[in-house]
């Protein structure tokens, strides 16, 4: 299973034309519960100057997250990464599989969780978190309600976790801005659906 999950994991990050730099750091036994961390030259270059130039206050470290769905509700993951806003190095990535009942929103809420993670292990006390769901988004600025019950818990836990922080900032971006996380994401749901063939190969 490591070594599938390396093969995915380096052909999935050489999707752009850029040439990608890969050292993986660990990947869990079970991907269900698990995590991968890879450091890596960012993908997308051009696209993290826009977004970690946007605001008017200085960010050394600036997140991306995003989550993906396939089915609403079916298989989910999500997927962050943390750049240098200097030099566009990607400092540490993540992606994770979540199971095979999450709605497109309570992928991009785990995806923000996952952000935090990462930011509370690099011990940063401001963050700015760049995604492409207006909806998450807006719910963590205050500006839209959270009207659906099955991402209130996520949304408090969210707002709770934001707390360990002494400023912090949330930004909309275009999709395609926000490639590498969406990628990292998409990376958990395929190196899942091949174990889930593997198991039903041996079954």
């Amino acid at each position: 299973m490591l070594g599938r999950s390396r093969r995915l994991f380096t052909h999935a990050a050489g999707f752009s034309k850029r040439r990608v730099y890969i050292q993986q750091d660990e990947i869990a036994s079970k991907l269900s519960v698990g995590f991968e961390n890879a450091r890596s030259v960012c993908t997308s270059r051009k696209l993290h100057q826009s977004a970690t130039s946007s605001s008017t206050t200085s960010y050394n470290l600036v997140a991306f997250a995003d989550g993906a769905c396939r089915g609403n509700p079916g298989p989910g993951s999500c997927g962050a990464l943390i750049i240098d806003s200097d030099t566009q190095r990607v400092v540490i990535s993540r992606y994770r599989y979540l199971g095979d009942q999450e709605t497109n929103n309570t992928t991009e809420y785990q995806g923000l969780l996952l952000a935090l993670e990462l930011a509370e292990e690099l011990e940063l006390k401001t963050l700015k978190i760049c995604m492409d769901s207006e909806l998450v988004i807006k719910q963590m600025r205050g500006e839209y309600r959270v009207k659906a019950a099955h991402l209130r818990a996520l949304h408090a836990t969210c707002r709770s976790r934001c707390q360990d922080f002494e400023r912090i900032e949330f930004t909309h971006v275009p999709r395609n801005e926000n490639a590498d996380a969406d990628r990292l994401a998409n990376l958990a749901l395929d190196i899942q659906a091949e174990l889930d063939k593997d198991k039903q190969t041996k079954a």
